[in-house]
């Protein structure tokens, strides 16, 4: 991690630990690099909040730019809570119950609620209640973005928003995280009206098990990890971690949780006292794995996806990684027939298709790649058969990150 990261990193720690001890910035930091790391980091509002709050001299142009990113965070924010609050009444009137989760939520944990910036508001309804819900949504100006198969994206005003009939973070783990979370769901509590939200130990695991699932594609921002920190900051040893740290065993992430409730204490001071034994974090700041991890989470931004190509995706994707296949002609045969639940999954159309339709769904789905992406789709498949040493590299990474892919998915 070179100077300028670091300065980055810990101005986001002042910020959220309401810390007034400058930072000794010497004469040696990028100020371009501050700015790309909170620009693909989506933190830009913080960053100049906590330039801000202390003090600190920086270029004009530099200024700039954060402070005009700093006020757009803010009306957005202002935006989508109004837009939030008429989805959720919306949703009253008709008598649909339905739980909130994530951004929303956390937000609330931040300094400053309105500067923890979110790409969507995820809404979690009854399977049953989905389709009628789509129903009022269409019929109340929010135009459909997307369908898949369990949910659906809606928009309005430049807003993104999800509904869900199920929490199912696909991680490759073994876990079926959809039948996970049902149990959690009947647990839910009431925060007004018909409005829900999972209890405070499960909103946590499952901001720790959306991290995972993002880390263990391409990669989780440091968004993500402030998230847990903040969690912890808000509410300390009043949640019952002897719970938490249970269930993470139990969906094969304990390892994964202690990695990040760990890098949180390194990064942001978070007192880890009460909360977890000192002799269980073991990741310590002078060592291969701390840079290998710091590296791979500030690099692509905070979804994995800056500067981090589309092979990297592919090389990830469940029909690349299934243990039971072994070479990588075979891996290359699950790209042009994949199985019938991600088809499913992938084309709405064939959702009510019977299974012997699966055939000319993949047909379908050759002349779709082939007519959107031409004939880079095979530099991509060229491009992963040689990929083999670069995805044994990851895959050791994973396992030492604490997600392992190696359970039998069946």
């Amino acid at each position: 991690m070179n100077y300028s990261e670091k300065i980055f990193i810990n101005l986001l720690s002042e910020y959220i630990n309401k810390d007034n001890k400058k930072i000794d910035i010497n004469d040696s930091i990028d100020w371009d690099q501050i700015l790309n790391l909170a620009v693909i980091h989506n933190v830009s509002g913080i960053i100049y909040a906590a330039l801000k709050n202390n003090d600190y001299k920086l270029p004009k142009g530099i200024n700039d730019k954060l402070y005009k990113s700093f006020l757009t965070t803010a009306v957005v924010s202002a935006k989508r809570d109004a837009e939030t609050d008429k989805i959720i009444k919306l949703l009253t009137d008709n008598g649909i119950s339905h739980l909130m989760s994530k951004g929303y939520l956390i937000k609330n944990y931040y300094p400053n609620p309105e500067l923890r910036t979110m790409g969507d508001i995820d809404i979690l309804v009854k399977e049953e209640d989905l389709k009628k819900v789509t129903d009022i949504i269409k019929g109340n100006g929010y135009s459909i973005s997307n369908v898949y198969y369990n949910e659906v994206g809606f928009d309005k005003n430049n807003l993104h928003f999800e509904l869900h009939d199920q929490l199912n973070e696909k991680i490759g783990n073994g876990v079926d995280f959809g039948e996970y979370y049902k149990s959690k769901y009947k647990k839910a509590v009431l925060i007004s009206g018909l409005t829900y939200r999972l209890t405070h130990e499960d909103h946590f695991i499952y901001t720790v098990v959306h991290a995972a699932k993002h880390f263990s594609k391409s990669g989780c921002g440091i968004r993500m990890i402030m998230d847990v920190a903040v969690f912890i900051n808000y509410f300390g040893t009043s949640l019952e971690w002897s719970y938490i740290w249970d269930e993470f065993d139990k969906i094969r992430l304990k390892s994964f949780a202690v990695n990040i409730v760990n890098l949180c204490k390194i990064w942001f001071n978070t007192n880890t006292e009460g909360i977890i034994d000192d002799s269980e974090l073991k990741l310590r700041i002078n060592s291969e794995f701390y840079d290998q991890l710091c590296e791979y989470i500030l690099s692509a931004g905070l979804f994995g996806t800056y500067n981090r190509n589309s092979d990297f995706k592919i090389l990830r994707n469940q029909y690349f990684t299934d243990n039971k296949v072994s070479s990588k002609g075979k891996n290359i045969l699950y790209w042009f027939f994949p199985n019938d639940e991600f088809m499913r999954i992938k084309f709405e159309w064939y959702r009510e298709k019977p299974k012997y339709c699966l055939p000319a769904a993949w047909v379908y789905r050759w002349i779709d790649s082939l007519r959107t992406k031409k004939f880079n789709v095979f530099g991509k498949i060229f491009r992963v058969l040689s990929g083999g040493k670069k995805l044994d590299r990851h895959q050791n990474f994973m396992r030492k990150a604490g997600i392992d892919t190696s359970y039998d998915e069946n």
